[in-house]
Formats: C-alpha cells, structure tokens, sequence
C-alpha cells in the first residue's frame, strides 16, 4: 500500500493565486477612504488576472441585526461612513477600467425569506439610513452597475 495521497485534478482549470483581504466590516473598522481606495486598485488587478471586467461588490446595505448570515460583508451600521468608503472603493476600481457591482439596492436586510419579504420601512428612515450609503457613493463615483434586491419595499 502506497503513504502517497492523490492529488485532485480539476481538468481544465488553472488555479491563480489570490490576496487575502479582510472582510467588509473589518475594512470598514479602518475609516480610511485613502486606504479603500488603495484596495479598489489591488482588487482591480486581482479581477484582470481572472479575466473579468466586473466585480460583485461593494455590499454596502446598512445592516439592523447582527443575526444576517452575510452582515460581515458590509462596511459599518453607519450610512454616512459605508457611503464614503465605497465610493472610495468604487473610485479604485473604475480607476482601472473595472466595473464595480454596488449591492443590494435597497433595504435588503435579512437572509429568511428574502426572495419574497417586503421591507416596510418609513420613509425617513429609508432616506436617512438605507438610501444614504447608496446616495453617497453614487455622488461620490458614479458607479458602472448595481444590483437590485429580491425583496419588496413598502408595499
């Protein structure tokens, strides 16, 4: 009996080294738009050597609960400051010739049942905290894309 393990081959893919970069909520623990800015270009780099001209993200919805199976992908609770760390971001990005996705517009703030929910929510509070981020980073680099959410909003 042979003390060698197989290797597994997957036919047809070569597999390209990748950054290790912090997630979301840790990047938006350095409050540095310079620095987000910064990511943006190395993350632009990392989406040519995929051969891709797009990337998922920014996810800058404000999350209300920390129970969200995906809250660690957002940059903070506050609007103000995910707004102007992703258009940092974003300016990093489209700097490069990457089109940034910003994400999940709007009001997508839980995981059960997301397909189908309808997020009530006021409308100040959807002009102040959820459209807030979104309105900053729009003002602030104009983004290539969006991605719109499954859910309903104050129907």
């Amino acid at each position: 009996m042979s003390t060698q393990r197989a290797t597994p081959r997957l036919e047809g893919l070569i597999a390209v080294p990748a950054v290790a970069i912090p997630c979301g909520s840790g990047l938006g623990c350095t409050f540095s738009p310079s620095l987000m800015n910064e990511l943006g270009g190395l993350l632009a780099a990392e989406t040519k050597a995929r051969k891709s001209v797009c990337l998922l993200g920014p996810t800058i919805n404000v999350p209300r609960s920390p129970l969200g199976g995906r809250t660690f992908e957002l940059f903070s609770e506050d609007p103000s400051l995910s707004g102007y760390l992703a258009g940092a971001y974003i300016n990093g990005l489209q700097a490069a010739g990457i089109s940034p996705t910003v994400k999940h517009f709007v009001g997508n703030e839980q995981e059960h049942e997301r397909n189908g929910a309808d997020s009530i929510i006021s409308m100040r509070t959807y002009r102040e905290v959820y459209l807030r981020p979104f309105q900053i980073a729009h003002r602030l680099s104009d983004p290539w894309a969006y991605m719109t959410s499954y859910n309903k909003v104050c129907r």
